[in-house]
């Protein structure tokens, strides 16, 4: 039996288009209407800060435990150091009372990274995981389904211009 879990930190830079319905429209007293739903279509760049196993270890037999200096996988370059991600969603977000700034948001979304997260190259390249602990990594792309529940209060407040003639 072994255990190989490994986590990362990536930082992100997406880049979203949103398409909201319904955001000029009134209702037949002439209020804005408040449910405003929304696509978005994206993508992002992903950078890898940190990559490394947080458990890896083989029990049954001879025991072994990962040395940590074996453990850090960006260190022995056997994960991907940048990918590449496209994303989707829907979403809603709802007029608070009277104002016109204030918004509870709801929003699904769907990332899905394009490229192989481990480097192909390297895959046996960590030893201490092949032979010590009996495990190789497996092609891997991230995805992630998100919900998120949020707040807004644009500080942006417009107002009609004034005609001049």
């Amino acid at each position: 039996n072994y255990v190989a879990k490994n986590t990362s930190n990536m930082l992100r830079f997406p880049l979203m288009v949103r398409y909201s319905l319904n955001y000029d429209k009134k209702d037949e007293d002439g209020n804005r209407i408040k449910l405003l739903p929304y696509v978005i279509i994206g993508g992002s760049i992903d950078l890898l800060l940190s990559a490394q196993y947080v458990d890896a270890s083989r029990t049954g037999g001879t025991a072994f435990t990962l040395p940590p200096e074996s453990a850090d996988l960006k260190a022995n370059d056997q994960v991907a150091s940048n990918n590449v991600s496209i994303m989707a969603g829907v979403g809603a977000r709802f007029r608070v009372g009277r104002s016109e700034v204030d918004f509870f948001s709801l929003e699904l979304r769907y990332d899905n990274s394009l490229f192989n997260y481990i480097n192909p190259d390297n895959r046996y390249a960590n030893e201490d995981v092949n032979f010590g602990i009996g495990h190789v990594e497996d092609d891997l792309t991230l995805n992630t389904v998100s919900f998120s529940v949020g707040y807004t209060r644009s500080i942006y407040k417009p107002r009609k211009r004034k005609q001049y003639r």
